[in-house]
C-alpha cells in the first residue's frame, strides 16, 4: 500500500485529516508555480547569455580578420624590400668580382716582382745570418777555450815561468787536435783536464790526448770516460806493455787494444771500462799482458757476463787460485813458482789441458772447478774453459789487428758528411779566430 492509499483511508476516518491534505495539495500547487517560474527566468537568462557570447564571438573573428589582412599587406612589402636587396647584393657580386679581377692582375705583377727580387734577399739573409752565427760560434769558443785552460792551469804544478810554457803546448795542442776533428773545444779541454788530473806529468798528457781523442771519435764515448780510463790502464799497467818504445807508444797501445776489442766483441766501450776498473786491483799480481787482460774481458761480455761483473768475478776467481793452490795442485797436477807472479791464462790452459777439451764441463769438473774457485769465481772461469779454443783466437787476433785501430776506425768516423761539416765549420771558426789574435798583436 502506497501513501497516498493510507492518506485516502485516513481522511475517511478523521476528517482533520481531509482538511490537512487540502492544505498540503496547496503548498504542493505554490511550490509548483515558483518552480516554474525561476525556470523560465534562467531560460530567459541563458538565452540572452549565449546571445552576448556569440555576439562577441562575431567580433573577435572580424578583428582577426583583419589582423590578417594587415599582415598580408605587410608580408607584401617585406617580400618587395627584399627583392630589392637581393638585387643590391647581385649589383655588389658583380662589383667585387670586377674589383677581384684587378687584384688579381696587380697580385701577379707583385709575384713577379718578388721572383725577381726574392732570391737575392734570401741571399743577402742567408750571408747576413752566417756572419751573425760564425761571429756567436767564435765568440763561444773563445769562452770554452779559456774556461778549459783556466781549469786546467789549477791542476798544474810548478813556477809561474814553467807554467806558462806548458799551457802554451796544452793550448797548441788542443787547438791543432781541433782542427782536424769533430770534437768540440769544450770536450777537448776536458779530456786534457781529465788526464793531467791522473798523475800524468804535461808531456804523458799531451802524448795521450790524440790517442784519446781518436778512441772518443771512433767509440762515442765522453772525454771524461776516455780520457779517465786510458790514464787508468797506463797507471796499472803502463809499466808491463811490452812491444812499445815510450808512453807515446803505450798510450797509443792502450787506446788500440781497447777501441779492437770494442769493435770485434760484444761488448759496449762502458761495459769493458767497467770490468776492467773492477779487475785492476787484481792485477799487481799477475803476468797477464794487457792485450790478454782487455781481450779476456771482451770474450766474456761476448758470453753475456757483462760489464763490472766481469772483473769483479774474475779478480775473485784469482783470489781463489792463491788461496786453493793446494787444492789446484791435486786434482789438477798445477803447480805455480813462488818467486814469479801468476799468469791466470796460462793457469785456465792448463786446467783446460787436463779436462781433455770437453765442449760442455761435466758434474765432477764443475765440482773440482768449485773446490778451487768457488761458486762466484768459477763462473768466469767455466766459461772461459767451454770455448778456451774461441779466447786463444781472440787473443792472436788482437795481437795482430789492433795496430793502429783507434786512429783507424776515428778516419773511418771522420769521413761521415756530419763530420766533414763540423770539421769545416771548426775550421773556419779558428781561423778567423787566429786572424783576430793576428790583429790584435798588431794593434798592441
Amino acid at each position: 500500500m502506497d501513501s497516498r492509499q493510507r492518506h485516502i483511508i485516513q481522511t475517511i476516518y478523521d476528517k482533520t485529516g481531509l482538511v490537512k491534505y487540502q492544505k498540503d495539495m496547496e503548498k504542493t500547487q505554490a511550490i509548483a508555480r515558483r518552480f516554474g517560474n525561476e525556470v523560465s527566468a534562467s531560460a530567459k537568462f541563458m538565452g540572452t547569455s549565449v546571445k552576448k557570447s556569440f555576439n562577441k564571438s562575431g567580433e573577435v573573428i572580424t578583428r582577426t580578420t583583419g589582423h590578417i589582412e594587415q599582415n598580408g599587406k605587410r608580408m607584401n612589402v617585406v617580400w618587395s624590400n627584399t627583392k630589392k636587396g637581393a638585387n643590391g647584393l647581385r649589383l655588389s657580386i658583380s662589383k667585387v668580382g670586377a674589383q677581384m679581377n684587378n687584384f688579381n692582375a696587380i697580385i701577379g705583377k707583385v709575384v713577379q716582382r718578388a721572383l725577381l727580387v726574392a732570391p737575392a734577399w734570401m741571399l743577402i739573409r742567408s750571408a747576413m745570418i752566417l756572419v751573425i752565427r760564425t761571429v756567436k760560434d767564435m765568440i763561444t769558443a773563445f769562452i770554452d777555450l779559456d774556461e778549459g785552460l783556466a781549469r786546467i792551469r789549477t791542476v798544474m804544478h810548478g813556477n809561474a815561468e814553467d807554467i806558462n810554457a806548458e799551457m802554451a803546448g796544452i793550448r797548441r795542442q788542443i787547438l791543432d787536435t781541433a782542427v782536424d776533428s769533430k770534437i768540440s773545444i769544450k770536450e777537448l779541454a776536458e779530456a786534457m783536464y781529465f788526464l793531467k788530473t791522473a798523475s800524468l806529468d804535461v808531456g804523458q798528457a799531451i802524448s795521450a790526448f790524440t790517442p784519446t781523442v781518436n778512441a772518443m771519435i771512433g767509440t762515442g764515448v765522453g772525454a771524461r770516460e776516455m780520457a779517465r780510463s786510458v790514464a787508468g790502464v797506463f797507471n796499472t799497467m803502463g809499466k808491463f806493455i811490452t812491444g812499445t818504445a815510450n808512453d807515446a807508444e803505450k798510450f797509443q797501445k792502450i787506446a788500440d787494444v781497447l777501441t779492437f776489442t770494442f769493435a770485434t766483441q760484444d761488448v759496449e766501450m762502458k761495459e769493458l771500462i767497467a770490468g776492467y776498473t773492477k779487475l785492476a786491483p787484481f792485477l799487481s799480481g799477475l803476468d797477464d799482458s794487457f792485450t790478454d787482460i782487455v781481450t779476456t774481458l771482451g770474450v766474456l761480455n761476448t758470453r753475456m757476463l757483462r760489464s763490472g761483473r766481469t772483473g769483479r768475478l774474475t779478480g775473485r776467481a784469482i783470489l781463489q787460485l792463491t788461496k786453493n793452490s793446494s787444492k789446484l795442485a791435486s786434482i789438477f797436477g798445477i803447480t805455480f813458482d813462488a818467486n814469479k807472479p801468476i799468469n791466470f791464462l796460462k793457469t785456465i790452459e792448463a786446467i783446460s789441458k787436463a779436462m781433455k777439451d770437453t765442449e760442455k764441463v761435466t758434474f765432477a769438473q764443475s765440482e773440482a772447478i768449485r773446490q778451487i774457485f768457488a761458486t762466484r769465481g768459477g763462473v768466469g772461469v767455466k766459461l772461459l774453459l767451454a770455448d778456451f779454443e774461441g779466447l786463444k783466437k781472440a787473443i792472436d787476433e788482437a795481437g795482430i789487428g789492433a795496430g793502429g785501430f783507434a786512429e783507424k776506425i776515428a778516419k773511418i768516423k771522420m769521413r761521415t758528411i756530419s763530420a766533414q761539416t763540423q770539421r769545416t765549420k771548426i775550421f773556419l771558426l779558428f781561423y778567423l779566430m787566429n786572424l783576430y789574435l793576428e790583429h790584435l798583436e798588431l794593434e798592441s
